[in-house]
């Protein structure tokens, strides 16, 4: 990309991703609901006869000490996929991101590459729930929250300008 183009995408980016991440913590604090690690191992006094508490359950790395619904990083991710969309006019995006791994926890030592937002946005749903962050159903609404705060900021700021400043 260009270095404007390049400039006018990070902005997009920043812009959009952080009122993503306000709405979405703004729906955290209203909603208040219990992460699964909590659940799993209260189960044996939510009320249901159906459910068994297992009280040594622990998800793979330590818990997000905020409100599970709706998922922060679904929020953010799916905001960020709609504006490379947007940026590249298709849903096939071609995007590669790095990433840390547990033996570089600080570092860049893995890539990931997608073909589609939905190849990310699918990835995303299953990675947050196997960690034993998320239940399916709040990182599908992170995703949503996420999607549509990106579409309507795409379709109020960053328009084409006349070339006269307009």
């Amino acid at each position: 990309m260009a270095l404007l183009d390049t400039v006018r995408l990070l902005a997009m980016g920043t812009m959009v991703t952080t009122d993503a991440g306000m709405a979405c913590f703004d729906s955290k604090y209203t909603y208040r609901f219990w992460r699964p690690i909590t659940a799993i191992r209260n189960a044996g006094i939510d009320g249901n006869p159906d459910t068994a508490a297992d009280p040594n359950w622990s998800p793979l790395t330590t818990t997000p000490n905020h409100p599970e619904y709706p998922s922060q990083h679904g929020c953010s991710t799916s905001a960020f996929a709609q504006v490379l969309a947007h940026a590249v006019g298709s849903n096939q995006i071609n995007a590669t991101f790095w990433g840390a791994t547990a033996a570089s926890p600080t570092g860049l030592a893995t890539t990931r590459t997608y073909a589609t937002v939905q190849d990310l946005l699918d990835e995303l749903v299953n990675a947050r729930v196997w960690i034993g962050f998320h239940f399916r159903h709040s990182v599908i609404a992170g995703e949503s929250l996420g999607r549509s705060v990106a579409n309507w900021e795409l379709q109020r700021y960053f328009l084409p300008t006349n070339g006269k400043g307009g």
